[in-house]
């Protein structure tokens, strides 16, 4: 017998699902909906990592650093390549990497957990 699973989300989750959606059909992120997906689980270091990726990509405006960082995870070959991508060229912790490719990438999450040695 078949099991099914209903789950429901809420107007923000559907929102960063939304987001996810249009990154992978648009393959870009505007600055603003990058800080939802920061603001949903990382509100009190948000403003940390928006620095952080002003200052590595030495653009103006966020919108422009955003843009490289959605370039370089478009670019990036595979799962782990997009996990070393956001880890080591953007600085952003294990748990903050895994959970923004799980929002723009949901169908691997599970292998960001695996290379994560969390499963």
């Amino acid at each position: 017998m078949k099991t099914t699973i209903c789950i429901t989300f809420t107007t923000d989750e559907t929102h960063l699902l939304e987001i996810g959606t249009r990154f992978r059909e648009r393959g870009k992120i505007s600055g603003d909906e990058f800080l939802s997906l920061l603001d949903w689980k990382f509100r009190r270091t948000k403003d940390i990592y928006q620095s952080r990726i002003l200052r590595l990509a030495r653009t103006g405006s966020f919108d422009d650093a955003v843009s490289k960082l959605a370039s370089c995870l478009r670019r990036a070959p595979g799962t782990k390549a997009r996990l070393d991508v956001l880890t080591e060229c953007w600085g952003f912790p294990l748990q903050a990497a895994r959970l923004l490719l799980a929002l723009l990438y949901p169908s691997i999450s599970t292998e960001y957990k695996l290379l994560a040695g969390v499963v």
